[in-house]
């Protein structure tokens, strides 16, 4: 089965559409790579048809989490991906305004390298 899916604007955060007004897709590992940052730029409950989507920033901002805990959750969005393999950094960063900064690198299944940073909260 084909890894493919439709391109969401990193911008605006909605559907993408070409300049003839057709949705554009991503393939491959660039689908891996917007599945896994949706999920970290996503708070969990917020999508009604997945609910279990996303990242639980409830525990991490509201309650308070403390660092294994948040790395935990944020590892858990992560491999919400099903094709994301191995995990080898992560850092997280609270500021005082309950901003995160999260930068990782890993491997997909497939071997190739990720490396990304998103900022949430």
């Amino acid at each position: 089965m084909a890894n493919i899916t439709w391109e969401i604007d990193p911008v605006t955060k909605d559907l993408a559409f070409d300049n003839e007004g057709f949705l554009k897709t991503v393939e491959g590992d660039s689908t891996s790579a917007q599945n896994i940052r949706m999920a970290l730029e996503t708070w969990k409950g917020d999508f009604d048809l997945v609910p279990d989507h996303g990242t639980d920033y409830t525990k991490i901002l509201v309650e308070q989490a403390d660092e294994d805990t948040t790395e935990e959750i944020i590892r858990e969005a992560i491999f919400q991906e099903d094709s994301m393999g191995a995990l080898e950094n992560l850092a997280v960063e609270k500021d005082e305004n309950r901003k995160l900064s999260i930068s990782f690198s890993g491997q997909l299944d497939n071997g190739v390298s990720i490396n990304m940073e998103v900022n949430a909260g």
